[in-house]
């Protein structure tokens, strides 16, 4: 059986850049090797809990149309959408959101 862990969307303040990924440990750990290697502000979109590797590979897929390279993608209104559907749906899951505005965070 598969362990439970984190699936989380972040962006590239100022970039049309997405990545999507899954960690089992801290977010706050997983966000810093990320900001290590972008000279970038990472900004996060989404952190689920209670999910899997298979559900992200299942994300992965769905918005493969939009993939670049490895775990990122194009910052598009598929995922866009799909974060904010989650939002107003699984408000249970959801750890952290950030409410996306095209061109910019929002909040609230």
């Amino acid at each position: 059986m598969e362990h439970e862990g984190l699936i989380y969307v972040v962006g590239v303040d100022g970039w049309p850049y997405t990545k999507i990924g899954f960690t089992k440990g801290a977010f706050a750990a997983r966000l810093a090797v990320i900001q290590t290697g972008c000279p970038l502000r990472i900004v996060p979109w989404l952190v689920w809990k209670a999910r899997t590797k298979r559900d992200e590979m299942a994300l992965h897929k769905a918005f493969a149309p939009w993939h670049l390279q490895g775990e990122w993608y194009h910052d598009c209104e598929p995922i866009r959408l799909f974060c904010q559907s989650l939002m107003r749906h699984d408000l249970e899951s959801v750890v952290t959101f950030t409410k996306i505005v095209w061109g910019k965070e929002v909040s609230e």
